[in-house]
């Protein structure tokens, strides 16, 4: 069984001090977590896709004048399940110092595309000796808040559904728009 977290306290407690590339952040609040723990079963022959737990955090960056708040994601590479007790030479053999998730790619790829929010900082570690896989990945990004408010999670009860037709039909064009923009040769419009 997985713990509840896979972050000590140390890494995540609210007024935790986080040194990335180009400044340090201070967490103010955890916002959420998941665990894409993977077990042997669910890894097909050829493939190399590393166990992982992420979560959601809004940080500040230290020191700044006037205050800027942001969006941190932690990435931290965790044992395949079952071998969560294992002895730590064992654990660190799944290691795998490299991590680029989609996320990561996007807030990269479209940076200046004035429709997705920009990247402020990032930083990929290897996880200490003692970590839950030693020598693992330990990726931290961070990203500006967007205005805006969040339209719903898929389909079914949400804001979106909730609003008249005609401002629907005016979110859908600026969808369509952004993306055009960001996938032009994949679309047929």
């Amino acid at each position: 069984m997985a713990p509840t977290t896979w972050f000590a306290q140390s890494q995540a407690r609210p007024g935790t001090v986080v040194q990335l590339r180009s400044h340090a952040w201070v967490i103010r609040e955890q916002i959420n977590e998941y665990n894409c723990q993977l077990s042997f079963d669910d890894i097909p022959p050829g493939v190399s896709w590393p166990s992982y737990a992420c979560a959601r955090f809004l940080v500040d960056k230290q020191g700044a004048r006037p205050a800027v708040r942001a969006l941190m994601r932690i990435y931290i590479q965790v044992p395949l399940e079952g071998t969560e007790a294992e002895p730590p030479l064992i654990r660190a053999q799944q290691a795998r110092s490299e991590f680029r998730p989609r996320e990561q790619g996007a807030l990269e790829q479209y940076h200046d595309s004035g429709i997705t929010p920009r990247l402020l900082d990032k930083k990929l570690d290897r996880q200490e000796p003692w970590g839950v896989v030693p020598g693992g990945f330990l990726l931290r990004l961070v990203w500006e808040i967007v205005p805006g408010e969040r339209l719903g999670l898929g389909y079914g009860e949400s804001m979106f559904w909730g609003l008249p037709d005609e401002e629907r039909v005016l979110i859908r064009e600026k969808f369509r728009v952004g993306l055009m923009y960001v996938t032009p040769s994949r679309l047929l419009w």
